[in-house]
């Protein structure tokens, strides 16, 4: 056997030793090492809640502090909903059809409303509407939107009805 050819079977069985190792002993270690950031940073995110918490509610005073000043109450902001997409209606040929009581759900430490209102219009107008609900005001969360296709065989005509909920969390 030849210097080279016992070069060329020590690279080989080293390569062949580095695979092996890998399998067996680095690629676990990389796994837990892997985990273990993971849980480092589960930690800090688990130990920084508190805090959170403590300026989530430090906020939500505040913002009942400035509603009671402004004496902004649950039918004012309903009414102002409601002129806003009357406001709205009127500019853009939408008929507001009914406005349904809101449906309440007090859970532990909210409490959600969802308003339902059902419009007629036609389409561009109603998407607008959705749009100017969505992006321009402060409403709430638009939680469904149903749009709903009429047709009066009498009259031959259809008309698009659409049916939305609003939700407000307090």
């Amino acid at each position: 056997m030849t210097i080279k050819t016992k070069n060329r079977i020590l690279v080989g069985g080293f390569v062949l030793g580095l695979i092996i190792c890998y399998q067996l002993a680095f690629s676990e270690t990389f796994a837990l090492k892997n985990e273990l950031d993971r849980l480092n940073q589960e930690q800090e995110l688990a130990e920084s809640l508190p805090q959170q918490l403590a300026r989530l509610n430090q906020k939500k005073k505040q913002y009942n502090d400035v509603l009671q000043s402004y004496q902004i109450s649950e039918t004012s902001w309903q009414n102002n909903l409601l002129q806003r997409i009357d406001r709205y209606a009127k500019i853009n040929e939408l008929i507001i059809l009914k406005s349904e009581e809101p449906h309440s759900y007090k859970h532990q430490d909210f409490t959600s409303k969802t308003y339902q209102l059902y419009l007629e219009g036609d389409f561009n107008n109603l998407l607008g509407l959705v749009y100017e609900l969505e992006q321009q005001a402060n409403t709430g969360q638009l939680v469904n939107v149903h749009l709903i296709k009429n047709t009066d065989y009498r009259s031959k005509k259809s008309s698009l009805e659409m049916q939305v909920l609003i939700q407000v969390v307090n």
